[in-house]
């Protein structure tokens, strides 16, 4: 049984040799989050992760680009923060 507010998926996203996290609850264009979903969200994202809330083929194939841009620069900035800390 899941915890109450949990998205209707939730997973590790393999990125650039990273696992990241991420939520996705999935609505009807008239379906609205509960509170416990957003918190979820909030915590999830507090984290490093990534939530959101899609009613579309075309919102997801978006969070995914999203990620992916995202994650990856991330992982240039701690590459660099990488780098800087040994010279």
């Amino acid at each position: 049984m899941n915890p109450e507010g949990t998205p209707d998926l939730v997973c590790g996203f393999p990125i650039g040799g990273l696992c990241v996290m991420i939520g996705v609850e999935i609505k009807t264009k008239i379906g609205k989050e509960s509170e416990e979903q957003k918190e979820f969200g909030r915590k999830l994202e507090g984290i490093g992760g990534f939530y959101a809330v899609l009613n579309s083929e075309e919102q997801a194939k978006r969070f995914i680009a999203y990620v992916t841009r995202e994650t990856m620069s991330r992982l240039q900035k701690f590459n660099v923060a990488q780098k800087e800390s040994f010279q």
